[in-house]
């Protein structure tokens, strides 16, 4: 049976690309009387942030593993759904509606050398201003019913973020998905291993599309991340999903220091 996508954890393990299946199928769409309510609260989120676009996302419908694979199922939604649906309010003013959910990635991005790059947040980001984060976003939805590439979304947003990186795909993992309580939304963990030392990571950052989604970047180790010393080292606070995708990582902390460093 598909997992509630209202539990914090919904799963975690180390599954490797050949592992994930992926597909979207079909939209997702609010019932008129929420429309109305959605269309109204985008209007009142541009006026206060007029660069805002009403992007194409994907919604996790259903989360099954079995046999070492994960199967993931999703339909299409949009930012402004999102948006609408939110609030951690929203199942009591509509406690027959499901909310949008759209898929957010988190990324850890590891180097061959065991070094891992966090960000802190723009401080006028609209979400979690200065906290401690790794890197990320959302999955983007395909205009057409099929298979969508996690980790070539990963990739995309490390990219957008950081400049130009290579990424060993073989080495990659998906940690696990958990739901965002705060902001209402389930979010993957991906851990994109580099073919490069960690101070070729910060070197195309100044040129990236969307590097000023972070107010600061820097490079902790593996380690400092796993036993939380890299939160005092930085200075916190951080955010849930950097501790969502830590906690991840320290189940698999065994395999990830064999095989860097």
């Amino acid at each position: 049976m598909p997992t509630d996508t209202r539990s914090k954890l919904l799963t975690s393990g180390a599954f490797r690309p050949d592992q994930v299946a992926a597909n979207v199928f079909g939209a997702f769409s609010f019932p008129d009387q929420i429309e109305k309510y959605r269309q109204e609260t985008w209007n009142r989120f541009q006026d206060s942030h007029p660069k805002a676009f009403d992007g194409s996302l994907v919604r996790l419908h259903s989360v099954i593993v079995s046999d070492g694979h994960i199967d993931l199922r999703f339909q299409r939604t949009a930012f402004s759904a999102y948006v609408a649906s939110r609030d951690p309010g929203f199942e009591g003013r509509f406690p027959n509606a499901s909310r949008a959910d759209p898929m957010g990635i988190t990324i850890v991005a590891l180097s061959n050398d065991g070094h891992v790059l966090v960000t802190k947040r723009a401080l006028d980001a609209e979400q979690n201003p200065g906290a401690l984060y790794f890197v990320g976003g959302y999955a983007d939805a395909q205009a057409e019913d099929g298979p969508i590439d996690l980790f070539a979304e990963a990739e995309r947003e490390l990219r957008e973020e950081t400049g130009e990186v290579e990424v060993d795909r073989s080495a990659s993992l998906l940690l696990g998905i958990g739901y965002d309580p705060h902001y209402c939304h389930p979010e993957a963990t991906v851990m994109l291993v580099l073919n490069i030392p960690g101070h070729e990571m910060l070197r195309h950052v100044g040129k990236a599309k969307d590097a000023r989604e972070a107010h600061s970047f820097h490079l902790v180790t593996l380690e400092s991340v796993v036993d939380d010393s890299a939160v005092k080292e930085l200075g916190g606070p951080a955010t849930w999903s950097f501790s969502q995708s830590s906690a991840l990582l320290r189940k698999v902390t065994p395999l990830l220091l064999g095989n860097c460093g």
